[in-house]
């Protein structure tokens, strides 16, 4: 089962963490040059700090494992980016998930700014016998470079739809910065 999204760029990233203008959100800020909104009641795990990687809730293991009832959403630009179309890297990166729909979103990017199509991709990804996460990934491409937002809870969360509309906000407001 393959449901982690490669990664590009330098290993040292600066992390830039400050409050937005929108209320109850901040952002992200990273050294390769893109920036993310999201919830400041989600919880940061730093595994890796050349992404961002925040969970709903406290608990579970830090990049392994989300207890039920949680989620956990991760923002990355995907390796191979150069070289590869966003929808070849979309089919290598869900080849061993069951694909449940693939849809374009489109609109919602101030003044060219952000991504004006997202490709969301709803996947069921077993972890073994009777124990299935939701993963739900929207994917864009923005001036070249390929990126990732990958949102994954437990199959028959109460909260799926309100996770699933986190993580589009958050892959809506990916911004390239300077």
């Amino acid at each position: 089962m393959r449901t982690t999204l490669r990664v590009v760029g330098t290993p040292l990233i600066l992390l830039c963490i400050s409050t937005s203008l929108q209320t109850g959100w901040k952002r992200f800020a990273s050294h390769t040059g893109f920036s993310v909104l999201y919830p400041a009641t989600w919880l940061g795990t730093r595994v890796s700090e050349n992404r961002l990687d925040i969970l709903s809730s406290a608990g579970g293991a830090e990049g392994v494992v989300i207890r039920r009832g949680q989620a956990v959403i991760v923002v990355r630009e995907l390796q191979g980016a150069a070289t590869a179309s966003l929808s070849d890297l979309i089919d290598v990166t869900t080849d061993d998930d069951s694909v449940l729909s693939r849809q374009e979103l489109h609109g919602e990017a101030a003044h060219g700014q952000g991504c004006t199509t997202l490709t969301e991709v709803v996947s069921r990804v077993e972890l073994g016998p009777g124990a299935h996460n939701i993963v739900t990934a929207f994917y864009c491409e923005l001036h070249g470079r390929k990126f990732g937002t990958l949102l994954r809870n437990w199959e028959g969360d109460k909260r799926q739809e309100e996770y699933q509309r986190v993580a589009l906000h958050v892959a809506r407001s990916l911004r390239l910065i300077a």
